[in-house]
């Protein structure tokens, strides 16, 4: 069916892969009028390259044959009505694996909504994940969005896990709080396998099963070490690495991004189950306290919905949800497996 309208060209109305070279444009609009503000600092820098690209016109073919990341992130369909790309859906394999795919950027504009453009968009995307031997597609959605949330469960996605996005309007100054038996030092990179375990033990068990701890997400060569310092130093931004440690064993880690420039600062927590609770605000306030350098400017951080002490805590210090995010799951069946 695909292929058949795609033959059709332009004076046709409906289903069809997205074309790099003539949709992104309206692509971008797209994105900008379904998600406005709530695309974040990456969501709105993902626009920006995709307005970019529009500009490039029948080059992007040849950078799409040159860079294989490119073609997955420009993998896809649009739906077509009066000439125009009125609908789209993304759907690209995770980290380069077969068997997983996810789905994003389901947009349909408003004045085509509730006509079924949505459920055609998600169909097609699930069937090339399945004709590609695809074993379970994930996606993203706002906890709060029902008319989505109840299309996905319709055609079979079931809730993961969650993570709520908080932040501070402006941060201000703020004593560090201490805890009684306990001391908040900097983290070194030599200690990547204590940081290691404790993210096993400290993000949810449903989370890792679709994302694993792996080694290479916690153990960075002098390259890589070297190449994020210097992507700080052009950015304006410092990098604070903590950790509360007890004979050995991590009990919490928490990176602080300093931004000098137009960014938010960001807080990162990790959190052993058995402490969460009682080294929160050691490590909000300390992390605060970094921030306040910077006066004014937000603060950015997200947590799953487990860590209800720490974003207790947060909601104490003036964060305010912006958004959760649920993870979703199909598990894909194809025939003869």
């Amino acid at each position: 069916m695909v292929t058949q309208v795609a033959r059709q060209g332009t004076a046709f109305h409906g289903l069809r892969p997205l074309d790099p070279a003539r949709d992104l444009g309206q692509l971008a609009q797209l994105i900008e009028e379904s998600f406005g503000d709530d695309l974040g600092g990456e969501g709105r820098a993902a626009l920006q390259d995709l307005r970019l690209l529009s500009r490039l016109g029948p080059l992007v073919f040849l950078l799409e044959r040159i860079s294989p990341e490119l073609r997955d992130y420009l993998s896809g369909f649009v739906w077509i009505e009066d000439g125009q790309v009125v609908g789209n859906v993304t759907v690209t394999r995770v980290g380069g694996l077969a068997r997983r795919w996810a789905i994003s950027n389901v947009a349909v504009s408003r004045a085509y909504r509730r006509r079924g453009i949505a459920r055609h968009l998600m169909e097609a995307a699930i069937e090339q994940a399945r004709l590609a031997g695809g074993e379970e597609v994930l996606l993203r959605v706002r906890i709060d969005n029902d008319a989505a949330r109840q299309l996905y469960e319709s055609l079979g996605f079931r809730q993961v896990t969650a993570t709520t996005e908080m932040e501070l309007p402006a941060v201000r100054a703020v004593k560090p709080v201490a805890v009684s038996g306990f001391t908040l030092r900097r983290r070194r990179h030599r200690e990547w396998r204590q940081t290691m375990e404790l993210a096993h033990q400290a993000i949810p068990a449903s989370l890792q099963r679709l994302q694993p701890v792996r080694s290479s997400n916690y153990r960075l060569d002098p390259d890589q070490r070297l190449g994020r310092w210097l992507g700080h130093l052009f950015a304006g931004r410092s990098e604070h690495r903590l950790v509360v440690s007890q004979d050995q064993r991590f009990l919490a880690t928490m990176d602080v991004i300093v931004s000098r420039w137009r960014d938010s600062h960001r807080l990162k927590l990790m959190i052993h189950p058995d402490y969460r609770g009682l080294l929160d605000e050691m490590l909000i306030s300390t992390g605060l306290h970094l921030c306040s350098r910077v006066p004014g400017r937000k603060v950015r951080t997200k947590l799953p919905l487990e860590y209800e002490e720490t974003i207790a805590t947060l909601r104490r210090y003036g964060f305010v949800e912006r958004r959760t995010l649920a993870l979703m799951r199909l598990e894909l069946k194809n025939p003869g497996r």
